[in-house]
């Protein structure tokens, strides 16, 4: 794998982490008086979303767990494309 790919997944596993940080995130209260946070959200929330309220029972919204594993699926799936392209 070239250098280059290596080094594009490694920044879109990053940003899986600021998802997943987001999501944890939305749990605390008043968390988001702090710049870090909320830059985190600010980052995540353009991909996030689209997703939010799609599947929600009563006050939980399971929408984040299928925002993750699409994202997480797309990005693997791609990958393993450019893998055997470039291999």
């Amino acid at each position: 794998m070239s250098l280059f790919i290596f080094v594009l997944y490694i920044l879109f596993q990053i940003y899986s982490g600021l998802i997943f940080l987001d999501i944890l995130f939305s749990w605390i209260p008043n968390i988001y008086n702090f710049r870090i946070c909320r830059w985190i959200h600010t980052i995540a929330g353009w991909y996030m979303e689209p997703f939010h309220g799609i599947i929600t029972i009563s006050i939980l919204d399971f929408t984040p767990i299928l925002g993750i594993f699409l994202y997480e699926g797309i990005v693997e799936g791609a990958f393993l494309l450019l893998e055997s392209i470039y291999a």
